[in-house]
């Protein structure tokens, strides 16, 4: 394998030398190019493509001298593809995949990523919004309303970003408040009647303080499907984000930002659970409703409430910049899940969660990109969930209900530091390192009511354990010309152990490691017209945290011994006129366990459902890490008038991606085509109409199979609708 990546770390150099040689002969002499002021992408004269500023080493950078693979996404670009959540940036990253198992969210990155939910477990594939991190599950489902733009760092984050963030980062960057006024409001109207409002306000309050406010609204009033035994909607969703930021700047040097938030979401999307086709459920016949249709006694859903609260102060000190970022999120939701997957009243499923989350970072940085470059801080975190799980259904016929009570509480802190130096001209070293110490506890009881409503509580002996891990990130980096950056990484990342939650008296699973090499390459030549960049990496992955579904329908918790994971990264843009950009990015995947012995395997009955057997999964394809993923995009702008009319269509595509550690179920090779034409009346009002899923693409988000059924839940099907908006 190294041998592998040494071949493709010399094809990444000579390409290095042949980029160098076209830039230099297009661009002789020329320098960078330079970012605008306020951090905004500037555009090159008579076409060409932009500069994008990143925050991926925790200060403002150009992307192209990032010696680490990141895609970026601008507000602009995020709404032509019509993105308007983080479930929909997988159709525009390839190597990303975002289940919604149960309505919560579970990003995958490069095959690195966990299909477990329930409080106190986190993904492997943190969330971090305006530097604060995301820890529960339910919030990695977020809308994207007032954004700058996105960041998807790949790869494990084990020095800047350190929290859980063993597979990769998705950082989102809200807009501040500015010196302008500003007012914008949108009107959409969709299929399946659907309605949505949004809005955007910006107010400078006086010299020194300005405010903003975003608000938007979803009701979607036909769902996708219908429940056939109780004859209500399926695959609906309703919901309500807003966020609010004042920022205060008392001088030159000081920033102070408070930022609040608040979402709510109620959904059956990810619940509406249908046996699959041909597959017989234990309990009933072959299910025969329509693709987006379930059978079930219970109409099945999830509420959250979600919302927090930061303060970032910033001061520029002589000697370094100071930050300081306090924040505290909480969440609240319930799901109710048919676990029999049919209209036979057997066992119905209600989860009652909450969760609370503290968490503090200083962080000093300091230096010169010519001299030595610094950053360095502390990063407390606090985290309390509890849930209450209960069975109910003539499965438990001397009961009104079985189940559980479980808390788990996690305290962490971890000190940090990374230092860039150059060593020769255009030559810089980068090392870094972060030391991590958590303690984690779990407390509950089993409970249980009767017919006649006496409810029996039995305590279980608490546990508690603790962790303590160092990684760090070594990075050589080298200009080869001043539009060609070569790189060479190893990263080593870290994801905390944790306790299932379901099981009170089960020893938690082992912390899962990340050793990541990568071998990069960013370039941009032709006048600045075209932009390619290229990563080679290879993962050493073990203690992998995963979950499956139990004999009863809840997830299990464990660990996989080790994965090999290898692939080759590239992503571009080209833009040979002012009108005109193309871009695409495209992954090749080589995700296997190397070593999975007593993993759990579904062996289907000629009665209906499975039976579970243990089997050596080595060898076996990673879940949820397709061969291949690829998008490919076209923007054209034509003027009219005072204003324009925008033309952009989205392609994406992924191989066959496989769900369990058997590969058993699997969802087919995909291919999703989305369009949107925009109208820009002068710089007030625009008519937008899009188009997703254009080819009405049927595949499922999950799929599971358990001993009552084989089961997946539906995706989007084609959606399509126009919206108004108005800027003042």
């Amino acid at each position: 394998m190294l041998s592998r990546f040494h071949g493709v770390g010399v094809s990444l150099v000579a390409l290095a030398f042949a980029s160098a040689a076209a830039a230099q002969e297009v661009r002789p002499g020329g320098g960078d190019t330079q970012l605008s002021a306020d951090g905004d992408a500037s555009s090159a004269v008579g076409g060409g493509v932009e500069d994008i500023v990143v925050t991926a080493q925790r200060r403002n950078e150009n992307l192209q001298k990032v010696p680490i693979a990141v895609q970026a996404f601008s507000e602009t670009e995020l709404e032509a593809a019509g993105i308007t959540s983080t479930v929909d940036l997988a159709r525009i990253t390839p190597g990303l995949t975002y289940g919604r198992g149960v309505g919560l969210g579970s990003p995958f990155l490069r095959g690195v990523g966990t299909s477990a939910n329930g409080p106190g477990t986190e993904n492997s594939v943190a969330v971090y919004v305006d530097g604060v991190y995301y820890a529960t599950k339910a919030s990695a489902v977020t809308d994207l309303e007032s954004v700058e733009r996105i960041e998807v760092l790949k790869g494990p984050q084990g020095t800047l970003f350190g929290r859980n963030a063993s597979g990769g980062l998705i950082q989102i960057i809200t807009a501040d408040p500015s010196d302008d006024p500003e007012l914008a409001l949108k009107a959409g109207y969709a299929n399946y009647d659907t309605v949505t409002l949004s809005g955007y306000g910006n107010l400078p309050l006086t010299d020194t303080l300005a405010a903003n406010l975003s608000a938007s609204y979803w009701n979607q009033g036909e769902g996708w499907g219908e429940n056939i035994a109780t004859g209500n909607d399926v695959n609906l969703t309703d919901k309500f984000n807003t966020r609010g930021k004042i920022k205060w700047e008392p001088s030159s040097s000081t920033r102070v930002t408070l930022v609040g938030d608040y979402a709510y979401l109620d959904t059956s999307v990810g619940l509406a659970l249908q046996p699959l086709p041909g597959l017989k459920p234990a309990l009933a016949g072959f299910f025969t409703g329509g693709k987006y249709d379930v059978d079930l006694d219970t109409d099945v859903g999830i509420t959250s409430r979600s919302g927090g609260v930061s303060l970032k102060v910033e001061h520029e000190f002589s000697f370094a910049d100071f930050l300081s970022i306090s924040a505290w999120r909480g969440t609240h939701y319930t799901f109710v899940l048919d676990n029999d997957y049919t209209a036979v009243p057997r066992q119905t499923s209600i989860a009652d969660a909450r969760e609370d989350q503290y968490s503090q970072e200083f962080q000093f940085s300091g230096g010169t990109p010519s001299t030595l470059q610094w950053t360095a801080g502390v990063y407390l975190f606090s985290y309390d969930g509890n849930q209450t799980f209960t069975n109910r259904g003539i499965g438990f016929p001397t009961l009104q209900y079985s189940g559980l009570h479980g808390r788990q509480r996690a305290a962490s802190q971890a000190v940090y530091a990374q230092v860039t130096k150059e060593l020769f001209p255009r030559t810089r070293l980068t090392v870094g390192g972060r030391y991590t110490w958590e303690k984690r506890k779990l407390d509950g009881y089993f409970l249980s009511a009767s017919l006649a409503g006496v409810v029996t509580t039995t305590p279980v002996p608490d546990q508690k354990t603790s962790f303590k891990k160092p990684t760090w990130r070594v990075a050589l980096e080298h200009d080869f010309a001043d539009d060609v950056l070569g790189y060479l990484s190893y990263n080593r990342g870290f994801k905390s152990g944790v306790y299932n939650i379901l099981s009170l008296t089960g020893a938690p699973v082992r912390p899962e490691i990340v050793d990541a090499y990568e071998a990069g390459l960013k370039t941009t030549f032709l006048d600045r017209k075209v932009r390619l960049n290229v990563a080679a990496f290879r993962y050493g992955f073990q203690d992998i945290q995963l979950g499956s579904f139990a004999l009863a329908g809840s997830i299990s918790l464990r660990n996989a011994a080790r994965a090999e994971i290898y692939g080759i990264d590239v992503d571009f843009e080209v833009a040979p006129t002012s009108r005109l950009r193309l871009s695409g990015s495209a992954e090749w995947l080589h995700a296997r366990f190397t070593s999975f012995p007593g993993a759990p395997a579904a062996v289907p009955l000629p009665t209906g459902g499975n039976s579970t057997a243990n089997i050596d999964a080595s060898g076996n394809h990673m879940i949820r890490a397709p061969s291949f993923t690829a998008n490919a995009a076209v923007n054209y702008t034509v003027p009219v008038g005072d204003g324009e009319i925008d033309f952009n269509l989205n392609y994406t595509y992924s191989s066959k991606s496989y769900q369990e550690f058997d590969e058993y179920l699997f969802v087919p090779e995909l291919s999703l085509v989305n369009a949107q034409i925009a109208w820009q009346i002068n710089d007030m009002y625009k008519i937008s109409i899009w188009g997703r899923n254009l080819t009405n693409k049927f595949y499922y988000y999950n799929m599971s199979a358990v001993n009552l059924a084989s089961t997946g839940s539906a995706a989007d099907p084609r959606t399509y609708g126009v919206n108004f908006e108005v800027r003042f």
